[in-house]
């Protein structure tokens, strides 16, 4: 046997194995790779592959570390809206009434009453009462209320004693998270701290879809055959279209 045969062969399908690892038909890469060779040098596409997997990594946790508080308090307001009992059949905390002194001007819309109301009391994170929330009671007096996270102030304007019925009902730690939960950028808020709470629950929004795309991503990725997760997704793909045909 010539010098070195065994060895010359065993180099030989070494060198063949390499350069099917480099992008040919040989590669296991999960998605298809392409190599173009360069003057020079040669663009190598698994590793280009490589990193992009691993900034999307990188994103998707940095994404779910950034908005941890937030989708805490989506689970917890899930789970209280599910276990807690309907709001009709809880204890409401009993409402704090005063009555402060108030004179409406004459010729004023229901609207412009309710606005120098607003600017009268400053009840903390409330905005103005929009006209189609305006009421009137038995008596005729105006009624309207305020909504905030930290509960409702409702208002009824006693024109005749010149005076603001004023009834506070704060809300729970259940509700108050709910109604953070709730607030979104189509309340309009005018205080700055509740305008700053839409947009970091906006950006959650934003956050949990980024991260259900870049999810998948990884998953095809790093594992694409393993039966687990396949067998997650069409689970959880086949129940909402199962779901959606039944109640659509």
């Amino acid at each position: 046997m010539p010098r070195g045969g065994r060895h010359a062969g065993r180099r030989r399908t070494t060198g063949a194995q390499q350069r099917a690892g480099r992008g040919g038909r040989a590669s296991s890469a999960p998605f298809p790779v392409f190599s173009v060779e360069q003057p020079g040098g040669g663009y190598d596409g698994r590793k280009a592959l490589a990193s992009v997997t691993r900034l999307i990594k990188r994103i998707h946790i940095w994404l779910g570390l950034a908005n941890l508080t937030v989708f805490l308090i989506y689970g917890v307001t899930g789970l209280a809206v599910t276990l807690l009992p309907a709001p009709e059949e809880r204890l409401r905390p009993q409402a704090r009434l005063e009555l402060v002194d108030f004179t409406a001007p004459a010729n004023l819309t229901d609207k412009q009453v309710a606005d120098l109301v607003w600017a009268r009391l400053g009840v903390p994170l409330a905005s103005p009462v929009p006209e189609w929330a305006l009421r009137r009671d038995g008596a005729h007096n105006l009624t309207f209320a305020f909504y905030t996270p930290n509960g409702a102030t409702h208002v009824t304007v006693l024109e005749a004693q010149r005076k603001l019925q004023v009834a506070y009902e704060p809300a729970g730690t259940a509700a108050f998270l709910n109604n953070l939960h709730a607030t979104t950028l189509r309340d309009r808020p005018t205080d700055w701290r509740l305008r700053a709470w839409v947009l970091y629950n906006e950006l959650g929004i934003v956050a949990l879809l980024l991260m259900s795309a870049s999810g998948l991503y990884l998953w095809l990725a790093s594992r694409p055959g393993h039966w687990p997760a396949r067998a997650c997704f069409v689970a959880g793909t086949g129940a909402l279209l199962i779901l959606y045909w039944l109640v659509r």
